[in-house]
């Protein structure tokens, strides 16, 4: 094939391709080593190692992740995603105050920039996440019922929000939270486990 030429075999935009689509097939590990040859044939860091990026996460290599975005971030200090994406690194590095910052930078940015709703959602999702890993509720729960105002059926969004109510004593907000959640996703195993804690504790 056209594609097994040995040109288009050193060509960065192949190889940056390859790795996109071994994303979209969700198998990070192999679009890594894809982004590794396009940087190394001379992709543009904000281009492949962005992505690079991307497949560390979904492989929940939180230090990589967070040690690539450092100099991608010197370079363009205004780009939403590396701030959104370093925000995630360093919550799940338990980096809390940092990861506030990044998602306070991530959210100013949002009106300089074309997001999609969904896109806003996470980044609302995200920062709710923050938020109550840092233990203040009353602004989690802001941040997630602005998620689920952009896009109703975000991932994790009633579920956490049951969360807030479950930890809150509302054990009434929490059973509907984790049953519109079941309703959108019936495997979602945490909200299944928690509707059920939630009922044995109304006796239900």
């Amino acid at each position: 094939s056209a594609l097994g030429r040995p040109e288009w075999q050193t060509d960065f935009r192949v190889l940056h391709q390859r790795g996109r689509c071994a994303q979209h097939r969700s198998d990070p590990n192999e679009a890594e080593r894809w982004y590794l040859q396009a940087i190394k044939a001379g992709a543009p860091a904000g281009l492949s190692k962005a992505q690079l990026v991307v497949a560390l996460l979904a492989q929940e290599r939180w230090a990589d992740a967070n040690r690539e975005l450092e100099p991608l971030l010197e370079a363009e200090p205004n780009r939403l995603d590396l701030h959104s994406n370093r925000a995630v690194a360093l919550l799940r590095l338990n980096r809390l105050e940092e990861a506030l910052g990044e998602s306070d930078l991530a959210l100013g940015l949002m009106d300089s920039v074309e997001v999609s709703d969904s896109d806003r959602a996470d980044l609302w999702l995200n920062r709710s996440t923050i938020l109550q890993e840092l233990g203040n509720r009353d602004q989690a729960r802001i941040a997630i019922q602005q998620a689920l105002r952009l896009h109703p059926e975000i991932a994790n969004g009633h579920t956490n929000l049951g969360l807030l109510d479950h930890l809150g004593r509302d054990l009434t907000q929490a059973e509907q939270a984790y049953r519109r959640s079941l309703e959108q996703n019936p495997d979602d195993t945490l909200a299944s486990v928690n509707l059920a804690g939630v009922l044995l504790c109304q006796g239900g």
